[in-house]
């Protein structure tokens, strides 16, 4: 016997702000996300790890809702300030390895977990009597949020 037919709930408030940001005609090559184009230093900050401004053209990706008329060059624009950026998905998945500016992605995430637990020899903060490793960490992050850009 087969399993019962699936059975979506009707469409809410969540699902159709969902669908606003929602992107098609995107290149299955590439990465999107919405950053705001105001605030915290805008598409710029982006840019300078990657990121790409998509623009207006033919065949060019663009927001389910477009919001208002764009010209051929033109930020694609979302809902309420948004702009689309990407970059390629392999350089995507190499940021989200190694990180940015030499710190951060999941080699740091993964260096600094093993710094904390001391997975299998105790210690860390498996251990409130050897605080050192939870001490380092901490260290490594106010380290990393010095070269963080700030966007400004």
């Amino acid at each position: 016997m087969g399993q019962p037919a699936r059975k979506d709930p009707k469409k809410s408030l969540v699902s159709l702000v969902y669908d606003q940001s929602e992107v098609i005609g995107k290149d299955p090559k590439k990465v999107y996300m919405w950053v705001d184009a105001l605030r915290n230093g805008g598409p710029a900050v982006y840019e300078d790890v990657g990121w790409t401004l998509e623009r207006h053209c033919e065949g060019a990706p663009k927001a389910k809702h477009n919001r208002g008329t764009m010209n051929v060059g033109d930020p694609i624009r979302g809902m309420d300030g948004m702009v689309l950026v990407s970059m390629p998905r392999t350089l995507w998945l190499e940021l989200e390895q190694t990180g940015t500016r030499g710190g951060g992605g999941q080699d740091e995430a993964d260096r600094i977990e093993r710094m904390i637990t001391k997975k299998g020899r105790g210690g860390g903060l498996d251990n409130p009597d050897d605080g050192t490793d939870a001490e380092a960490a901490i260290q490594v992050f106010a380290n990393n949020e010095k070269e963080w850009p700030t966007g400004g």
